[in-house]
């Protein structure tokens, strides 16, 4: 199992953090660099009922948003 941690920052629009990669964000004193977009998980697919793979959620979040991914 993986985790990530989360950042929630309130005064920036969603998906801002898309472009900060490759700058640098000072958060409380803590310097973050953009490094690289956060892929989603293939995981979200499987139906957890019946542990097909039933579901294709990034194509959907793809077409809805413009990109599949999760953040920075």
């Amino acid at each position: 199992m993986a985790t990530r941690a989360n950042v929630y920052l309130d005064g920036v629009p969603a998906w801002a953090e898309l472009n900060w990669l490759g700058r640098e964000v000072e958060i409380g004193g803590v310097r973050f660099r953009g490094a690289l977009p956060t892929r989603r998980c293939v995981a979200i697919n499987v139906n957890p009922e019946t542990a097909t793979r039933d579901a294709n959620l990034p194509k959907a979040i793809m077409q809805h948003f413009g990109h599949a991914d999760l953040g920075i």
